[in-house]
Parts: structure tokens; C-alpha cells; sequence
């Protein structure tokens, strides 16, 4: 939790340092903080498509990277720098290009997708490849579900596929802040009524997750617009 805010002198801090600890995560196996190595282990015997690219390559020097799934995916929605300047640390970054993948709405047959649409669920995977962006690791841009019919708060639950995540997570008045470290599958659960945002929090390694969250709804990006970011900055 120290080394969260050890490199940032964020314009707004809430909640109790105390509060980042290990809450909400269904564990498989030992804590990430002595199993880099190991994550990274798990990570390379895990099945992948080969060669397929998370964007359309756009010359020689362009990375392209294989995703952790078995079944066809879509074109993903790519986030950019400039879609992030609203919820970073420096409001004035001036970085560019994309930062990471979104495959959504993913399934790997047809009675899959069947089972999803019956049940009103989407199953996404997310890349974040590592990079810094003026100063903090690549994170997503964050955003609240609204409630459900019956008035409780729409969950998500995460698997990390390949790499190690730092998911983020705040209530709507940043009055209870939690910072979950996960890798290679283990699954973290955000509650109803919490923002997350998910870090990328190496040099080297990318980052590669999947979720599954009712299809019966739209995100909500701009309170985190408004607060200019989460509680926290890494």
C-alpha cells in the first residue's frame, strides 16, 4: 500500500490507507506478492490463439501479441491515451496512441453464446500491454454500474489470465478505498455500488484478464470524468 503513493502526489486522497488490503478476491492458490515469477510460469503454459493481434499492424516495429482464449474473437475496441487525459494524475500528459484492448461480448461456440444471451451475461477479455503514461503504469479508465431493477447494484467478477492486475476499487464518495492484487487465475469480485479501475502494474509483462458482467446495462465513465480519476494514482 506504501508504494502506492510513493511516486505521486495526487490532488485528491480518500479513504484510509489501511483499507488496501486483499478484500473481495476468491483466491486459487498463494498471495501474488512472492508469485511473479511463478504468475509468469502459469501464464506461458496457458492455451492461446496464435497470432492474433490485438491491433491491425501497422508496420514492422509494431508488437503484436497473442490473447489467452480458444475461440474466435472480435475486433477489439482500442483505448488511447488521449481517451485516459480526463482520469490521470497529470492533467496536462500530453502522451498518444493506444494503450489497451477490450474483446467484448466473447464466446467460444455457439451454445456458449446461447447460454449468455439466456442469461443476460457478456464475457469480455481486456489486454493491457505495459507501458508508463506520464508517470503512472497503464490502468483503465475506470466506471461505476448503475442498479439493477431490484435496486442492488450491477457486480463484475475478473480472472487474470496472463500477468498480474492491481484492481482498484471505491465506493461512489471514495469513503472506502481497496487495492486488490491478483494474478494468473485468481478471481476478484467487485461488489454493487464500487468503481474499479484496473492497473497494469509491470514493466515487462502484459496484462491480460476477462470478465463477465450483465449485458442489461451501460457503464458509467463520467463520475470518474468528474473526480479526475480514482481515489488513487500508482
Amino acid at each position: 500500500a506504501d508504494s502506492l503513493l510513493a511516486d505521486y502526489s495526487p490532488p485528491h486522497f480518500y479513504g484510509d490507507l489501511t483499507l488496501m488490503a486483499l478484500h473481495g478476491i476468491l483466491r486459487r492458490g498463494k498471495g501474488c506478492t512472492t508469485r511473479r515469477m511463478q504468475c509468469d510460469a502459469e501464464r506461458n503454459k496457458r492455451p492461446r490463439m496464435k497470432g492474433t493481434p490485438l491491433a491491425p499492424k501497422k508496420s514492422s516495429s509494431d508488437p503484436v501479441f497473442s490473447v489467452c482464449w480458444e475461440g474466435p474473437l472480435p475486433e477489439p475496441s482500442v483505448r488511447t491515451a488521449e481517451d485516459l487525459r480526463g482520469v490521470l494524475a497529470d492533467p496536462g500528459c500530453t502522451s498518444t496512441g493506444p494503450v489497451y484492448y477490450m474483446y467484448r461480448d466473447v464466446a467460444r461456440s455457439v451454445k456458449d453464446r446461447s447460454w449468455l444471451t439466456r442469461q443476460q451475461l457478456r464475457f469480455d477479455i481486456t489486454v493491457i500491454p505495459p507501458r508508463e503514461i506520464c508517470g503512472e503504469f497503464i490502468k483503465t479508465k475506470g466506471h461505476y454500474h448503475p442498479d439493477n431493477p431490484s435496486g442492488t447494484g450491477y457486480p463484475e467478477i475478473y480472472e487474470v489470465l496472463a500477468g498480474e492486475a492491481h484492481y482498484l476499487i471505491q465506493d461512489t464518495n471514495c469513503s472506502n478505498v481497496v487495492m486488490i492484487k491478483a494474478c494468473v487465475g485468481e478471481i476478484v469480485v467487485v461488489p454493487p455500488g464500487y468503481g474499479h479501475v484496473t492497473i497494469n502494474p509491470a514493466r515487462t509483462t502484459i496484462l491480460q484478464m476477462a470478465n463477465i458482467v450483465s449485458s442489461g446495462f451501460s457503464s458509467n465513465y463520467q463520475r470518474y470524468e468528474a473526480q479526475r480519476g480514482a481515489a488513487y494514482f500508482e
